[in-house]
């Protein structure tokens, strides 16, 4: 599990096609394949980079780690 910490390494993700989990203290985990039309830069910056650490956090995580967890109905 690798953290998303900048614009940059969010924009890298997308275009590789990563696997992503969106740890959110409101809505609960998700795990997502980028590009996501629910992931988007907007929502990084306003949960990652306008909201340390309270509106919610990114990582580019394995298969093998996404077991078990909640999967986005729209991208995977």
């Amino acid at each position: 599990m690798r953290p998303l910490a900048t614009i940059e390494e969010f924009r890298e993700a997308v275009e590789s096609r990563s696997l992503v989990i969106v740890r959110d203290s409101k809505f609960g985990d998700r795990v997502h394949r980028l590009p996501c039309e629910f992931v988007t830069n907007h929502t990084f910056q306003m949960k990652v980079l306008a909201n340390p650490g309270r509106g919610g956090k990114f990582f580019v995580i394995e298969e093998a780690e996404a077991e078990g967890t909640r999967r986005c109905p729209k991208c995977s």
